[in-house]
């Protein structure tokens, strides 16, 4: 099939006998090009129309198929989302399926349709030399994502203490909230790496498409990558935990201050009410009532008498 004759949405580089078939937003007639030009398994197309939303890895006799989460930072909802990428590797081919959500890995596909000197560099060995550098620049794309939850922590720290702490909640479940999806998107990735560098005993009898030997060193590079982000988001786990911790402890500990000074000014008004509710009662001898001075008189009883449990409370350090 010519490239004239090729979907929208298929977009091929070749370069020395290496084809890599780059898919964005995956269709039925980028699906009938992948049935007509390779003996893929039924469930394979299956899973590149069904987001499936996990990690995964088939081992055919011809071909990998691979499915990798990646995350990226929405910046509408200012979430971390994940991003499936489907990859099939074969002897002279790489096919990657995308939904373009991540712009590096577009530029990549991109700069090797337009630059030899790229495409020296990364189509010259092997698809899966090719393969190793394509994941290689997506772990790599995830530490911007990591510095922009690290810089979100340090300013919830520089401003936890100010007042209207309350404010920050929100902005602290949001970072946990990205800590946690991000964690999610990571976890599956080492375990499906280990799979794909060693071969599957139980799939030996049958030949299964292994990684070349000599390449096991660059995917335990990635796996290197892997868990140094993951070692990353469990810091970034417990900072954010106990910012959350102290932003709640902050807020009980000035809502019990304020209920402090309210109770206080409640217990020192306590006299006046009851000087007030003395003087008001319907007798008829009721002490310095109709005296030339009597306001007087009952308003120094109140002040005295809001003055001495003033000064109880100040006695006591209740203030």
């Amino acid at each position: 099939m010519s490239k004239d004759s090729l979907p929208n949405n298929v977009q091929i580089v070749e370069h020395q006998n290496i084809k890599w078939i780059s898919i964005e937003h995956p269709d039925k007639a980028s699906m009938d090009y992948l049935k007509e030009q390779h003996d893929f398994h039924a469930l394979d197309h299956e899973d590149i129309m069904t987001s499936i939303r996990r990690s995964k890895l088939d081992k055919y006799e011809k071909y990998l198929f691979l499915i990798l989460l990646f995350p990226f930072f929405n910046r509408k909802t200012k979430q971390i989302e994940s991003a499936e990428i489907d990859f099939f590797i074969g002897e002279d081919y790489l096919i990657t399926i995308s939904n373009g959500e991540i712009p590096t890995f577009t530029d990549m596909f991109q700069l090797c349709e337009t630059s030899e000197q790229a495409r020296e560099s990364l189509m010259t060995t092997s698809p899966q030399l090719l393969l190793y550098k394509v994941l290689q620049l997506l772990f790599q794309y995830c530490y911007p994502i990591l510095d922009h939850i690290n810089l979100e922590i340090e300013e919830i720290e520089n401003r936890i203490f100010e007042k209207g702490e309350k404010k920050l909640l929100q902005e602290i479940l949001y970072v946990r909230q990205n800590i946690t999806d991000m964690r999610k998107i990571v976890q599956p990735h080492r375990a499906t790496l280990t799979r794909l560098k060693k071969p599957n005993v139980e799939l030996i009898s049958r030949q299964s498409f292994e990684l070349e030997k000599h390449y096991e060193n660059y995917f335990d590079n990635l796996m290197d990558y892997t868990e140094e982000i993951w070692n990353q988001l469990d810091s970034f786990k417990e900072s954010a935990d106990a910012l959350h911790e102290t932003n709640e402890s902050l807020i009980s500990f000035r809502i019990n201050e304020i209920m402090k000074t309210l109770t206080i000014f409640s217990v020192i008004l306590l006299p006046a009410s009851v000087v007030a509710g003395l003087f008001g009662v319907n007798a008829k001898h009721i002490p310095f009532v109709g005296h030339a001075q009597d306001f007087y008189i009952i308003l120094g009883i109140t002040l005295t008498a809001i003055l001495s449990t003033l000064l109880y409370i100040k006695r006591k350090h209740l203030l």
